[in-house]
C-alpha cells in the first residue's frame, strides 16, 4: 500500500499536506507509537499494510497516564476540583497505584498495568456480610 494511503500514516500525509511542520507530524507519530521516518518517504512509497511487532514491544506500549484506561478518570476527578487525597483514596480502593496522579498527565505510562498481587488476593463481600 502506497505509504500516503495507509490506515496508519494518511492522517500524518494530510497533515503535512495542510501545512503542519514536520517535526509537530513527527513528534505525533512519535506519540502514537508510530515510525516518524516513514513521513520522510515519497507518498507512493510502498509500506507493508500489517507492521509487524515483536511480542516484547506489544507488551511495552504505553500512553499518557491521563489517558490511560485505569486512569483517566481519576485525572479528570482533579481537573474538576476533587482533592488530591479523595482521589488518591478512591484509586486504592480499587486497587490502583495512588501515586500515578502525583505524576504529570503527559507521563507514558504502560498499557497493560500490573494490579498489586495484594489487591487481587482480596475478597470483597458486602457490608451486609462481613463477619
Amino acid at each position: 500500500v502506497p505509504a500516503s494511503e495507509h490506515p496508519l500514516y494518511a492522517k500524518f500525509f494530510k497533515m503535512l499536506k495542510v501545512g503542519i511542520p514536520p517535526h509537530v507530524v513527527k513528534a505525533k507519530m512519535g506519540q502514537e507509537g508510530l515510525d516518524p521516518t516513514i513521513i520522510d518517504r515519497p507518498g507512493d512509497e510502498r509500506v507493508p499494510l500489517e507492521e509487524k511487532k515483536p511480542p516484547e514491544a506489544a507488551a511495552k506500549e504505553s500512553v499518557p497516564a491521563s489517558e490511560h484506561p485505569l486512569y483517566a478518570k481519576f485525572f479528570k476527578m482533579l481537573k474538576v476540583g476533587i482533592p488530591p487525597h479523595v482521589v488518591k483514596a478512591k484509586m486504592g480502593q480499587e486497587g490502583l497505584d495512588p501515586t500515578i496522579i502525583d505524576r504529570p498527565g503527559d507521563e507514558r505510562v504502560p498499557l497493560e498495568e500490573k494490579k498489586p498481587p495484594e489487591a487481587a488476593a482480596k475478597e470483597s463481600v458486602p457490608a451486609s456480610e462481613h463477619p
